[in-house]
């Protein structure tokens, strides 16, 4: 069972260094590649931060961190409603498959943890 819950706990990890590097990419993208005004340089701090928080989240979640797990369920948890407004904006596909992954992933570490 331990391993179960090591496996669970390293793939939701891997997949918030996988948004860590997505949004330091839209950061940089936003910041160099669109029209420079205020709120394009401020959707850019806002990225990297978020990239930043995801990176320390994912990598403290491997270490079985209070604060990274809640801070996972927190995250999911805005994705889920992220989600439920996808799919009220009738992208039910992309709505569907975010709600799936937010959804397992508070399930998970609400419910899987000791």
């Amino acid at each position: 069972m331990e391993q179960n819950q090591k496996k669970g706990v390293k793939i939701i990890s891997i997949l918030f260094y996988i948004l860590a590097v997505i949004f330091v990419i839209l950061g940089i993208v936003d910041l160099f590649l669109v029209v420079i005004n205020p709120l394009t340089i401020l959707f850019s701090i806002i990225f990297i931060g978020a990239a930043i928080l995801f990176f320390f989240t994912a990598k403290d979640l491997r270490k079985r961190k209070n604060w990274a797990r809640i801070s996972a369920i927190v995250i999911s948890g805005l994705g889920i409603l992220w989600a439920l407004s996808l799919l009220i904006q009738m992208k039910f596909i992309s709505g569907i498959i975010y709600l799936v992954i937010s959804g397992f992933i508070v399930y998970y570490l609400l419910f899987k943890q000791k």
